[in-house]
């Protein structure tokens, strides 16, 4: 959804919406705000965001594995046919662990 989006002077949003201010006497816009008409998302709480604050909000609640995690997660709970193409990948999956081992510690 598109609304009108306020920042202050150094691109801090500031609002969402319409600024009330002809109504109310001292909700002055600050010196140097401006708006434009931005993307933006309801949250769960009917508060607003803007949406790329909502993707990068989102993004950061992942949990940090990566793609190859994943994939060796999910290659270990897998017994594969002998002489199956599958089976070639988790050898070669394993010689690479083999050989390279995560360091002690790491994830």
């Amino acid at each position: 959804m598109i609304k009108k989006c306020w920042f202050d002077a150094h691109g801090k949003l500031i609002n969402i919406g319409e600024w009330v201010y002809e109504t109310v006497e001292k909700n002055p816009i600050p010196p140097g705000a401006y708006s434009e008409e931005r993307e933006v998302v309801q949250t769960e709480d009917g508060g607003w965001t803007l949406a790329e604050d909502y993707a990068a909000l989102r993004r950061a609640a992942y949990p940090p594995y990566s793609p190859w995690d994943v994939i060796d997660e999910i290659l270990k709970q897998i017994t594969p046919e002998p002489g199956s193409k599958l089976e070639e990948i988790q050898q070669q999956r394993l010689a690479v662990k083999t050989q390279y081992p995560k360091p002690e510690g790491s994830e």
